[in-house]
């Protein structure tokens, strides 16, 4: 995800933006659990520069090695500990942090009873910016953009959600001409890829009713059929459940892939029951209740080697696809999960819940 930050009519500085982005929309940004880092780019970082005068120093008998130490010693916030007030503990803290050059300029680097010597008697002190390493622009207009990754295992949708939240609450806080916008984010992307998949699970649902209708030439036998789509479908989200496996854009992907061979197993299982069926009344045979349903198992075992061995032939084939490794590995694994287990899924229906419904309603 990646934050714009830029003043609408120039007023704030870029410097200002800068400090602005890095102790307060950063920080705020960085509280957030799912935030692994927040990378800030372009404006100006603002530095003091402590430049020593050596003949100065000479006549004062400073050293570097004084200057260096007084001046880490003289910008530092410290601990106190506490002071009891009744039933209250006060924190106590040494707050000696530099804000600003008069302030460093005041820093003692030589004490003496006589005369102390200032940093301000050895060295100009100045505010510049650090040379820039890069710049941003949002639409041609120059701005500190905010890069927010997130944590391997944080939800991105979920977590897109908090920092937006954040960056409303942040808004008041800030300059009036400083405008805070999101110019990136990664959910829109995965959201339009979920709704790609839905469309094709959704027109490759219709186009596999239409086919069934067409081939078998009757709606309760269609019906039977399209059970192994949604029941598939709930087995592998099930399945996702229990392992603690997210569903993303490629394990969608292959629910895509597969919809359209959900049905191969359980069609074949109809088909031959419809078909045994259909010669048996034209015969002019009835059967009991008992007859039926063994007539209906002995239908389903009849196809039953050709929709396992199918089904096997299929995990064969996509089995490679978890030997790779690197980003490949990574991205079509959860694509060959998805896929393998609603194809498995589609086979166990098509030996148990089909023959069943079968017998009910054919």
């Amino acid at each position: 995800m990646m934050i714009g930050m830029w003043s609408e009519d120039g007023t704030t500085s870029p410097v200002e933006l800068r400090t602005q982005a890095d102790w307060v929309v950063g920080q705020r940004l960085r509280s957030l659990r799912g935030v692994a880092q927040v990378i800030t780019l372009g404006g100006g970082r603002r530095q003091i520069h402590v430049l020593l005068d050596p003949h100065k120093m000479h006549t004062y008998e400073v050293t570097l090695a004084d200057v260096e130490a007084a001046l880490n010693a003289s910008n530092l916030n410290v601990a106190g500990g506490f002071v009891t007030d009744g039933s209250q503990e006060l924190l106590v803290r040494g707050l000696g942090r530099v804000a600003t050059p008069d302030e460093l300029s005041q820093v003692v680097v030589k004490a003496s009873p006589r005369r102390s010597v200032l940093l301000s008697h050895v060295a100009r002190i100045t505010e510049c910016i650090e040379a820039k390493r890069g710049d941003a622009s949002v639409n041609g207009r120059r701005c500190v953009l905010l890069t927010i990754q997130k944590q391997p295992a944080a939800d991105t949708r979920m977590l897109t959600g908090q920092i937006l939240e954040a960056i409303d609450e942040l808004r008041p806080s800030l300059p009036e001409d400083v405008l805070l916008r999101p110019t990136y984010l990664q959910r829109e992307f995965i959201d339009l890829g979920i709704s790609n998949v839905i469309s094709s699970l959704l027109q490759g649902s219709v186009l596999v009713v239409v086919v069934l209708l067409v081939f078998l030439a009757n709606l309760r036998a269609t019906l039977i059929t399209l059970t192994a789509i949604p029941l598939s479908l709930a087995v592998t989200v099930l399945m996702f459940h229990w392992f603690d496996m997210k569903i993303n854009v490629m394990s969608l992907g292959g629910l895509a892939v597969g919809l359209g061979m959900l049905v191969d197993d359980p069609i074949v299982g109809v088909e031959n029951v419809y078909r045994r069926s259909r010669q048996r009344a034209a015969g002019g045979a009835t059967e009991s209740l008992r007859n039926s349903i063994q007539f209906v198992l002995e239908s389903t075992r009849e196809v039953l080697p050709a929709i396992v061995i199918s089904t096997v032939l299929v995990v064969v084939v996509i089995a490679p696809l978890f030997s790779l490794s690197g980003m490949e590995g990574r991205l079509f694994t959860p694509l060959a999960i998805a896929f393998l287990v609603s194809m498995v899924s589609s086979t166990l229906v098509a030996i148990t819940v089909t023959p069943a419904l079968c017998q009910v309603l054919l």
